[in-house]
């Protein structure tokens, strides 16, 4: 039924609604483009060019606490508030279907939610500030038993 009535309402549609709506998407499309490949675990290989939505790959080994898409999608859900489909939904697991056809507001705002996400559960490097460059007697006999997990006694 509503089939028949799609011809009548694209010729009466004003083309500027129609403009606006096309430059929206390209605007936000370019966004969320940027913003995925700003996050370490996720990369968006292209750039949308026809659709409302992009596939993004879920780097694991970047995460600590994540098992798969699905775990990433329930805990960032539950966390941030920010629903993505899981790329197993459409046959690619670990991968996501991220929808951009929203006001660009919304989508900065998801976008920084996913990255303060990442950061939470991403694997912390270590800090070598308090590793010596050139390593003493005392240094040495440390490093060498942390390195077989042997405790050494306070001096």
């Amino acid at each position: 039924f509503i089939q028949a009535s799609v011809p009548s309402i694209l010729e009466k549609t004003d083309k500027l609604f129609f403009n606006k709506t096309i430059n929206i998407l390209k605007q936000t499309a370019h966004l969320c483009f940027e913003g995925i490949n700003n996050i370490p675990c996720l990369t968006c290989p292209q750039k949308p060019e026809g659709s409302m939505a992009v596939m993004v790959k879920l780097e694991l080994s970047r995460l600590r606490d994540i098992t798969d898409d699905i775990d990433f999608c329930f805990k960032l859900a539950k966390e941030e508030s920010v629903v993505i489909l899981p790329g197993v939904a459409v046959g690619m697991k670990n991968w996501l279907r991220v929808t951009f056809a929203v006001e660009p507001t919304s989508l900065e705002e998801a976008l920084k939610r996913i990255k303060s996400f990442y950061q939470r559960h991403a694997y912390q490097p270590i800090l070598q500030e308090n590793i010596p460059l050139v390593m003493d007697h005392q240094h040495r006999q440390t490093h060498e038993n942390c390195v077989r997990n042997e405790v050494l006694p306070p001096n």
